[in-house]
């Protein structure tokens, strides 16, 4: 805590002598759209939702090269990665496990069917518009993995005048980015192009990363009230693999006393593509279809000690999903907008592992090709059923091939007290469907399982002053999630996942935004957790025996705080801090020594806080300068614990500095 209070200092200190500059307020947009809370562009007073909208502005104001970083830097999502450029990053809202985050793409989900979350360090900033942010439930919308929230990334549309953007930097470790844009609108016809190129040796051995994308997003106007677009991506990328710290004094096989492996490393190769079109056959009706090719594969190496003898595993997961959605949304009268669609995906993957024998060379392969059908039925009504009450409920069907079907209810009511203050209420069900590894892992997977499922209450406040120098909201919601997914041993001994676990989440979160003058603007956001979780545990080994218990939830912290700062400076510079502090965390390990005896070994990982400060500068009106500073003060701090109660987790990179130059015509 001593270091929170010396990084508050710090801001302060910066704060306080631009506190006596002219008070002139800025002009800012009085309505925020979003389409996430709705599957239709909806204002963001009227969704019953807790709602967060990165756009242009706090982009530009980021060190951010990925979605993640940047939904790290917001305060608003617990962030958790691996390391530095590449590092698989993941996602939890109010509490939630990474796979009760549904992370889209322009309305194209991209949760791994393997093991349920989504790589948030997979996706470029370059190619991003905004990302919108809706926390608790979304199923009766989207369906799987929408339990916590909903991160939707929507990309760039191209100008209106052709356009060109290029940009190069270089930081610690030997990072190095390069990236180029060009877009144009020809009369009906429009595209916007994207490239970029990274590499960086990491900071730690074997953590080295290179990867390449490319993106092409091209529309065609059809008629003045329809369009068609086409967006197709390719991402290539390979990246070391150290796992975490070893204990201290130990060497392990494979690695050195600083990281675990040497040798682990992965490959990935996504490509997409996505085909919409859209149109208003009449004033009142509103018609959107898409159809989406998600097309993944991984290759995973790595050596570890086995029983008798070492092994390299090398493991292969190639993943095809197809999907199509059509929405409707008729605006049948003037206080009543109907929404409804349906939806259908295929899931399909072919996994090959091959386990070989170091000491023999003996080598034995597994395969396995699961799938699975998703068709889906859904609708929503809001209705405007007094002038300053609007309510608005949804339905959504799911049936499964593989684990069931799934109702998810959802209810919300908004009450305006004047235009920019509302109170906001709201219910929602929302469910988890298991991955393809809890499903059908060979020799261990569990085709019984059922989703996991959860219940969400919560209460909103949303103030701003008219010309909005002023933004403040605050909220209190409840969580309970029933049949979590957990792997242990059944009735026979063999360790399979089970639905054996409960969990509760609840909570007060606030935000403020506040400019004071011309060109300085404070943001605040601060997050109060309370989760609890019901296990089932073993603790006899021999027997098999289970207890339930009652513990804090795992890796969730019970505070978060973010205070960023905007100023520019007369000469046009433009100044950004961002201060984060995260409370601890608790991860547990079972401890076989008094075997056969079980018990639950609990480690913390600690608190932090992290100053970032970034400067840039325009000149010659096309070009841009800057430079920035992560984790200014030098933490030393973990976001994931490791795989053994005695390593020492996966650090988090010191302080690192980044330079670039770009330009836009």
């Amino acid at each position: 805590m001593k270091g929170l209070v010396k990084g508050w200092m710090v801001i302060m200190a910066c704060i306080w002598p631009l506190s006596f500059s002219r008070a002139e307020a800025p002009e800012m947009k009085m309505e925020e759209i979003v389409v996430s809370g709705s599957r239709v562009e909806e204002a963001v007073k009227n969704v019953p939702k807790a709602v967060v909208v990165i756009g242009e502005k706090e982009m530009a104001a980021s060190s951010a090269r990925n979605v993640g970083e940047l939904l790290r830097e917001s305060g608003w999502v617990d962030v958790s990665g691996y390391g530095y450029l590449g590092a698989a990053q993941s996602a939890s809202i109010r509490g939630s496990s990474a796979s009760q985050v549904l992370v889209m793409i322009d309305g194209r989900p991209i949760n791994s069917i393997t093991y349920g979350s989504a790589d948030l360090s997979e996706i470029p900033l370059e190619q991003v518009e905004r990302i919108e942010i809706v926390k608790g439930p979304g199923s009766h919308l989207y369906g799987a993995n929408a339990l916590g929230g909903v991160i939707h990334v929507i990309t760039k549309r191209p100008s209106d005048k052709p356009s060109f953007q290029a940009g190069l930097t270089y930081g610690s470790f030997n990072t190095f980015t390069a990236r180029a844009e060009h877009g144009q609108t020809l009369d009906r016809f429009a595209y916007i192009l994207n490239t970029a190129y990274k590499t960086s040796d990491g900071h730690r051995d074997n953590s080295a990363y290179e990867g390449k994308e490319v993106s092409a997003k091209v529309f065609y106007r059809l008629g003045d009230r329809s369009e068609v677009s086409l967006r197709s991506a390719f991402h290539q990328d390979g990246l070391g693999a150290p796992g975490p710290v070893p204990a201290p004094g130990t060497t392990p096989l494979f690695g050195n006393e600083k990281v675990t492996s040497l040798f682990d490393h992965q490959d990935n190769t996504l490509f997409n593509n996505r085909l919409e079109w859209f149109g208003e056959p009449t004033k009142d009706l509103q018609v959107r279809w898409q159809a989406y090719q998600d097309y993944r594969d991984m290759l995973y190496r790595q050596r570890y000690q086995g029983f008798p003898s070492a092994v390299e595993d090398r493991s292969t997961y190639r993943a095809d999903i197809y999907g199509t959605s059509m929405d409707l949304v008729w605006s049948f009268h003037q206080d009543h907008r109907l929404s409804l669609g349906g939806e259908v995906r295929n899931e399909k993957l072919k996994a090959e592992q091959q386990l070989k024998d170091l000491s023999t060379s003996q080598v034995t392969t597994t395969r396995w090709e699961p799938d699975n059908t998703i068709s889906a039925l859904f609708l929503q009504e809001h209705w405007q059923a007094l002038p300053r009450l609007r309510l608005v409920g949804g339905l959504r069907y799911d049936h499964t091939s593989r684990y069931g079907s799934e109702w998810s209810p959802d209810l919300g009511a908004v009450f305006s007290l004047q235009e920019l203050t509302q109170i906001k209420v709201h219910y929602g069900q929302a469910f988890r469907p298991p991955t393809f590894n809890d499903l059908f892992w060979p020799g261990y997977g569990n085709p019984n399982l059922s989703p996991e499922r959860g219940t969400t209450y919560e209460c909103l406040f949303d103030h701003a002053l008219k010309d909005k120098r002023l933004a403040v909201n605050a909220g209190l919601f409840y969580t309970a999630i029933k049949d979590k997914i957990q792997w242990m041993p059944d009735a026979s001994g063999m360790w399979r996942p089970q639905n054996v676990n409960e969990q509760k989440n609840w909570g007060f979160e606030t935000g403020l935004k506040w400019s004071p003058m011309k060109d300085l603007t404070l943001t605040l956001a601060y997050t109060y957790l309370k989760a609890e979780q019901n296990n089932r545990e073993l603790v006899n080994a021999l027997t098999n025996e289970t207890q339930l218990v009652e513990r804090r939830a795992l890796g969730v912290p019970e505070h978060q705080a973010k205070l960023g700062v905007a100023y520019t400076l007369p000469c046009g510079t433009r100044l950004f801090l961002n201060l984060r502090y995260v409370g601890d965390r608790v991860i547990y390990y079972d401890d076989y020594d008094n075997y056969p005896l079980v018990r639950k070994q609990e480690k913390r990982i600690g608190d932090y806080y992290t100053l970032d400060f970034k400067a840039s500068r325009l000149f010659a009106k096309h070009w841009e300068v800057f430079v920035s500073f992560l984790n200014l003060t030098d933490q030393k701090y973990l976001e994931q614990g490791g795989t053994a109660y005695s390593d020492q987790g996966y650090p988090a990179p010191g302080r690192s500095i980044t330079a670039g130059i770009s330009a836009k015509f």
